[in-house]
């Protein structure tokens, strides 16, 4: 009974934390489906603005052609209006032939005198009844007016002698429904086509025909409120493009409805005086369809999130996996390729994780083998030692140390695999040797179509690095120059030099820092097809590749500047479409190993003193022992013991087991160095790393031996440093 009392709290407790998430977890659902809500309405609603602009200007430019096509037309009819034959009905069948061929443009052909009252020919009786704007081009002259049946008409002039002027009507509604009208903006939207003083010469309503867009609409519609139409009609009247959001009314409704739209106009030029067509749109016609498509994904969001709270046993679960794996096989039908890409690309890190955690797994088993070999390495010895060859328990002994031995290799061979110890597994190369090693393997990759240069000029340069990755990154930028070339004729270069002080100096990549350390310059360029500047700024990105589907995962290059990067390079590209490309790698220069400059005076004492420091006492107790045996002063202490036992007591050397806290070895060098200390450091390490290969030749470790080791390795290695004290 007081069991269940107890569990009732509990159970409460649970479900308010229960509660608890699930309201946090709602909550920032709702929050990320309206942030992605506007940034996602910003980015249709931007998107339209520039189609409705170029779908205006697209107008524009056909008005532009259609205009001067007309001027031109008109230039051949004003020639020919001047030949002597030319007269009475000839002329007039011309006009008529031309008319009825250009049928739904052209209304009429007339002939004034000195002004456009004296109408001297009309092939169709046309009258002038009003005169808008009358202005000049290149080409001749342009006139908006009203005809006397009422048309509003662009009529195009040229003199045809004799102080005669020869004009073409085009008949604007008859231009608007054969070319304009077609357009649909949603589901209200139209384009219409005003004058340089706003007058309307083409609209859907033929009602709107005619009138002044500002003024004579406050006389037609009293009462309505034009301020943000008359910013508009502002920005459009200077002449030049652009889209603007504002409020004004759907003219053509009774009701007189009040709207937010969208308008992108251009103008349309005719010699100084031009022409604006603009394009109108509801702005609600791309509001309401984007924020029911992210009202269905928010929501579809939210069941989610709170289906996958709700799971609670493993039938719900099961139930679960299955609906994302019918919706993950329904998304990839309606993507196909694309998501075919980014399934293969998920795989790939999926693959990277899977091996990163072998990797870790291997690297922390081999460590614990090391550390358990260690004793049994020294116990071995010490029963050698204290044997004789004929006693009985001689070859067991033997057994023991060469079967620690042998598993020593093993652990060796692990530790390869494990992927942290190859980062690190670096060591000093002659750089000569490893780019002749790879271009072995380059030779062998290399098409008959494609000759490969190579200028090298590396004698005695060393560098500090993992000879298995440069060759990959070698491997794979060279493999990428053929593939550039294709199957047409090229060449490949090669080229390595130690840069001099003066190219070291004007290399912009390299910091203050990197300039006062000598560098390597490898140089492959080859005279493929080169890339684009975008190309060239993503070649590096993971995943990015310019191959098609299947060929290529995008990570070469992307784990090329990670291993050089590794290795304190500098990795970069240039390129020009057509021109070829060249890939740069700078390596820093590395002289032969040092130590730590001291005098070499031998020691006098006659027994070597070791001070033996570390983590594991396991590993330590075995080693003291086998080093007492062979008559050496073995004292241990911990890290924070080291400085106390150096200033108590006269060692000779300093041995340091480093387990898994090289940072501590490293800092604890560091200090003793700074602090004027002059004892040799042996360091005990599973692994060689690129920051206790620098702290060797920085003179903070004089030595570094590889787990396991016996006490006989450190015994030899610590009677040759006692010769530095």
């Amino acid at each position: 009974m007081r069991e269940k009392v107890r569990e009732a709290p509990i159970r409460n407790y649970v479900a308010a934390g229960i509660l608890a998430v699930t309201t946090a977890l709602l909550g920032l659902v709702v929050f990320l489906c309206a942030d992605g809500w506007q940034e996602y309405q910003d980015s249709i609603i931007d998107n339209q603005k520039e189609q409705m602009l170029l779908t205006t200007e697209a107008l524009c430019r056909n008005m532009d052609i259609f205009i001067r096509d007309a001027q031109s037309d008109l230039a051949v009819l004003s020639r020919l209006s001047q030949q002597s034959y030319m007269e009475g009905d000839f002329q007039d069948q011309l006009f008529r032939s031309y008319i009825r061929e250009h049928d739904g443009f052209t209304t009429d052909i007339l002939i004034t005198g000195g002004s456009l009252d004296d109408v001297l020919y009309s092939a169709q009786n046309t009258t002038i009844e009003e005169i808008f704007r009358h202005g000049s081009t290149d080409e001749g002259q342009v006139v908006q007016m009203r005809t006397g049946d009422g048309k509003l008409c662009l009529m195009l002039g040229q003199s045809c002698g004799e102080g005669r002027t020869l004009w073409l009507l085009v008949d604007l509604k008859d231009y608007f429904e054969t070319l304009i009208s077609d357009i649909r903006l949603g589901n209200n939207g139209y384009v219409l086509v005003k004058n340089s003083q706003g007058l309307i010469l083409m609209h859907p309503d033929s009602q709107q025909y005619g009138i002044d867009v500002i003024d004579d609409r406050k006389k037609l519609y009293p009462g309505v409120d034009l301020t943000s139409l008359e910013q508009l009609i502002d920005a459009q009247l200077e002449g030049g493009s652009g889209v603007m959001e504002y409020d004004s009314y759907w003219w053509m409704d009774p009701q007189l409805p009040r709207v937010h739209k969208v308008a992108a106009w251009a103008p349309v030029p005719i010699g100084e005086d031009f022409l604006v067509i603009s394009s109108v749109m509801d702005h609600s016609d791309i509001d309401i369809p984007t924020a029911d498509s992210i009202t269905r994904m928010g929501s579809a969001a939210l069941l989610l999130a709170v289906a996958v709270l709700a799971l609670s046993t493993y039938l719900v679960k099961l139930l679960h996996d299955r609906r994302l794996s019918l919706q993950e096989i329904t998304h990839l039908k309606e993507r196909g390729t694309l998501l075919e890409q980014l399934h293969r690309s998920q795989e790939a890190i999926a693959h990277q994780q899977r091996l990163q955690i072998v990797g870790t797994m291997t690297g922390g088993i081999a460590h614990e083998f090391n550390n358990l070999l260690t004793p049994i390495l020294g116990h071995a010895d010490l029963m050698l030692m204290e044997l004789s060859e004929d006693s009985p328990l001689w070859e067991s002994a033997v057994e023991i140390s060469d079967a620690a031995a042998r598993c020593k290799e093993i652990i060796q061979q692990l530790s390869a695999l494990s992927r942290k110890n190859v980062e690190a597994a670096y060591r000093l190369l002659p750089a000569d040797a490893v780019i002749n090693r790879v271009m072995k393997m380059v030779q062998s990759a290399c098409p008959s179509n494609v000759q490969i240069i190579t200028r090298v000029e590396l004698e005695n340069v060393m560098i500090l690095g993992n000879e298995t990755q440069l060759q990959q990154v070698i491997l794979n930028i060279c493999v990428n120059a053929f593939q550039a070339i294709g199957s047409g004729e090229g060449t490949l270069t090669i080229t390595a030099a130690v840069l001099s002080p003066r190219q070291q100096q004007a290399m912009e990549m390299l910091t203050e820092q990197q300039r006062e350390i000598p560098h390597l310059s490898l140089v492959f360029t080859d005279t493929g097809c080169g890339m684009s500047s975008a190309t060239l700024e993503q070649i590096f990105d993971p995943f990015f590749t310019t191959k098609k589907m299947g060929q290529g995962t995008g990570l070469g290059l992307a784990l090329a500047q990670q291993i050089i990067q590794a290795h304190h390079g500098i990795i970069y590209a240039q390129s020009a479409l057509g021109q070829g490309s060249s890939f740069y790698l700078l390596l820093p220069v590395s002289g032969s190993q040092t130590t730590e400059a001291v005098t070499p005076v031998r020691h006098t004492g006659g027994v070597l003193s070791i001070l033996l420091t570390g983590e594991n006492p396991k590993v330590l107790e075995p080693l003291a022992a086998g080093l007492r045996e062979k008559e050496v002063r073995v004292a241990t202490c911990s890290w924070n013991e080291v400085e106390g036992q150096l200033a108590q007591n006269n060692f000779q050397v300093l041995v340091m087991d480093c387990g898994q806290q090289q940072d501590t070895v490293l800092s604890l060098c560091t200090h003793l160095k700074e602090s004027g200390s002059r004892i040799p450091r042996l360091l005990l390490a599973t692994k060689l790393t690129m920051e206790t290969a620098q702290a060797r030749q920085q003179g903070l470790l004089q030595q570094v031996l590889l787990q396991p080791v016996s006490d006989q390795e450190v015994f030899l290695e610590a009677q040759k440093l006692s010769k530095m004290l």
